[in-house]
């Protein structure tokens, strides 16, 4: 039963807060109706002295009614609450808020309001004297009174106000409302002609949002007073510095330190890829041909790239040399700090990859693996996309697995000389073909022509599939 991993949490440890989708009906938490899960978790909540936190209203509309299944269960959690369900409709469960009244006033529920009149006064007393470096320790010194006098000045002159809801415009509201309303109706009909009148409603409201913000930053930029020179005499000397850093092709060390706020990781866009794949295969069979796939996780991609490897590449393909060196420093000695809430943690080193979230960083890993070994004859292709890769070797079932096998043993040198790593556990081998009967070619090689599943870094077992 799934009691089992819950117990689990709670023997390790002694105040618990676990709040979820746990699809568990019950009429004590005001379900229409009691499901086996429910009888179940409301005897394990007793047995082990928790408490149930629920909404009133229902977390879930579906075509076979409303319920509540979306909550939390607490131990040693001695704090004021309260639970409300959201109408904020993304999917069909409606989002939980729970508040736990710990007496605290936390800095994520104040906003820091700038008055940028008093901000720009703040830099108009403070003297500036023009920037000629001379060296990198003089960019350095700069940049750190350049960060340090802004700082100041937003701090001299804004407060912390406490965060109240945004007043939308009557538009706005009345078009969540209607978005609320046709969300509500696909859950119940799952007509595809509600659901078309529902993205059209959706994509309506958050051009309405984008718009409005547009408008607030417009508005925030034009209320600054550019007469007094103020604003330009800041981009003039952060024109000079970035100047110096091009100059001395030194990238300063205050900017390499990034504090990273965790989020969730959206999912990848990979049509394009499953599209040119699904017609290698098609086209194969057309043939009477078989496919043989190997698909490939990079472990970590933008994170492991070795900076000296992706060095000498830039060399290779005889980058002028001050951008090298440019790039060298923006590289090197970086580090970062990951912020949750108001904590923040310990500086960490980090000693490979690029910068994920800037510009040159996906131009940077895409020069590290240009060089990435062609197959030698025309039935075997390599798919790229980001982090995942697909080797398919199509033709006749005796010569399948010998081209796919060769030239995964070509890959996998490449990928050792350039400290690149497979996560095995998420690649796959997939063997594709119309006949009845499933042929048992050799399994796919991974480096040395061994089998897989004699060496970490090889794929799994292969599997077969009928077409």
């Amino acid at each position: 039963m799934f009691t089992n991993d819950l117990e689990k949490l709670i023997s390790y440890n002694s105040f618990t807060f676990i709040a979820g989708d746990f699809n568990a009906k019950n009429r004590q938490w005001n379900c229409s109706t009691t499901c086996r899960l429910g009888k179940h978790l409301l005897n394990f909540v007793k047995i082990t002295k928790q408490i149930l936190l629920t909404p009133e209203s229902p977390t879930r509309n579906s075509t076979t009614g409303a319920s509540i299944i979306d909550f939390a269960i607490t131990r040693n959690i001695n704090y004021l609450s309260t639970v409300r369900t959201e109408n904020e409709l993304s999917s069909d469960h409606f989002p939980v808020r729970f508040w736990l009244d710990t007496g605290t006033d936390p800095h994520y529920s104040q906003t820091f309001i700038t008055n940028w009149k008093k901000y720009q006064q703040h830099i108009i007393t403070n003297n500036t004297v023009d920037f000629v470096p001379l060296n990198c320790e003089d960019i350095e010194k700069e940049i750190g009174r350049f960060t340090n006098e802004h700082l100041e000045a937003v701090k001299a002159s804004g407060t912390w106000v406490k965060n109240s809801s945004e007043e939308f415009s009557l538009e706005i509201k009345s078009q969540t409302k209607l978005r609320n309303n046709l969300q509500k109706i696909f859950q119940k009909s799952r007509d595809p002609r509600d659901k078309n009148l529902l993205n059209r409603a959706h994509s309506y409201l958050r051009k309405l949002h984008y718009e409005a913000n547009q408008r607030r930053e417009t508005n925030r930029i034009t209320s600054l007073n550019p007469t007094d020179g103020s604003i330009w005499r800041q981009v003039k000397r952060l024109t000079e510095i970035i100047n110096s850093i091009l100059k001395f092709q030194y990238f300063p060390n205050y900017w390499k330190t990034a504090i990273v706020a965790p989020i969730l990781k959206p999912g990848k866009t990979t049509v394009q890829q499953l599209l040119r794949i699904t017609e290698v295969i098609r086209e194969g069979m057309d043939e009477g041909w078989d496919t043989g796939a190997v698909f490939l996780d990079i472990a970590k991609a933008f994170d492991r790239v070795w900076t000296d490897g992706l060095v000498y590449k830039l060399i290779e393909l005889r980058v002028p040399g001050s951008i090298i060196r440019l790039i060298a420093t923006y590289l090197r000695g970086r580090h970062f700090a990951i912020r949750v809430g108001n904590s923040l943690t310990s500086e960490r080193a980090i000693d490979a990859g690029v910068v994920q979230g800037s510009k040159v960083g996906p131009y940077l890993f895409n020069i590290y693996v240009n060089d990435i070994p062609s197959p030698r004859n025309c039935q075997t292709k390599i798919c790229l996309f980001a982090d995942d890769t697909a080797v398919m070797s199509t033709g006749a079932s005796a010569h399948v697995m010998t081209s796919l096998n060769e030239y995964l043993d070509q890959l996998g040198r490449w990928l050792i000389r350039w400290k690149i790593q497979v996560n095995s556990d998420k690649c796959q081998s997939v063997y594709f073909t119309r006949r009845r009967s499933t042929p048992s070619p050799r399994p796919p090689n991974f480096i040395g022509g061994q089998s897989p599943g004699k060496r970490k870094q090889n794929i799994l077992e292969l599997f077969s599939t009928k077409g």
